[in-house]
């Protein structure tokens, strides 16, 4: 959904030529090649980055980290690579092993928008409009590619900060991985009961406002919580 919103923002502002969707469901691309999310896809990495000026990984945390290590020898280090993850050290980290030279050219980057909906078929250009998005460029950064992204992500509408990346996992945590943990275990907990069906009819508002978010995406949001707890 993220990346669709964002290939559909600037397609519809004229900014790219053409854009290339890589993943794992034929499905899924077929059915974003439709929407006009994309212009056409492959299924073979190789294929997919070949003449790209800008990568853009919206897959969860652990997936990204695979496709870093990927795209590490079928790239050049004057590509920019950037990401949509919620959790910034650990993709930094797994960018700088993997990318060695290129790594100056890696933008890591966070939007802080989204729904509960999940997949290309939720895209929408518009959903960054007023929302943050967060980069957290490292000492190492090419601060010239920051500035193309932070571009990019401004002309799709959002309000565009730079943050430490220590920091950025700090406060995320308290004001979007926590509820979200919360959300998951009571939703959890309830399922659990021998007399489950009786809990739902007595549930009010406040119940359904802080489960809503337990709809999203359980592979993404185990990596999330994976991947930025204590040492």
């Amino acid at each position: 959904m993220i990346g669709g919103s964002f290939a559909l923002s600037l397609k519809r502002k004229g900014l790219v030529d053409e854009v290339v969707g890589y993943g794992r469901s034929r499905e899924r691309l077929e059915a974003a090649q439709h929407l006009g999310v994309i212009d056409r896809f492959s299924r073979e990495l190789t294929e997919a980055v070949a003449g790209a000026d800008l990568i853009f990984l919206a897959a969860p945390i652990e997936a990204s980290k695979t496709l870093l290590k990927a795209l590490a020898s079928l790239v050049g280090p004057e590509v920019i690579i950037t990401d949509a993850g919620s959790v910034k050290q650990e993709i930094i980290a797994a960018a700088r092993q993997s990318l060695e030279e290129g790594f100056p050219m890696f933008i890591p980057g966070h939007p802080i928008a989204g729904k509960e909906k999940s997949g290309v078929t939720a895209a929408d250009g518009t959903l960054f409009v007023d929302h943050r998005v967060v980069l957290t460029p490292v000492e190492e950064t090419n601060r010239d590619a920051t500035q193309r992204v932070r571009r990019l992500w401004e002309i799709a509408g959002a309000d565009v900060v730079e943050m430490d990346a220590v920091e950025h996992d700090r406060l995320l945590a308290m004001t979007s991985h926590l509820p979200h943990a919360v959300a998951f275990a009571l939703v959890a907990l309830l399922g659990e009961q021998q007399n489950a069906e009786e809990f739902f009819p007595l549930a009010a508002g406040g119940f359904y406002d802080l489960t809503r978010i337990a709809s999203s995406d359980p592979v993404m949001w185990r990596d999330i919580f994976l991947n930025n707890r204590e040492p």
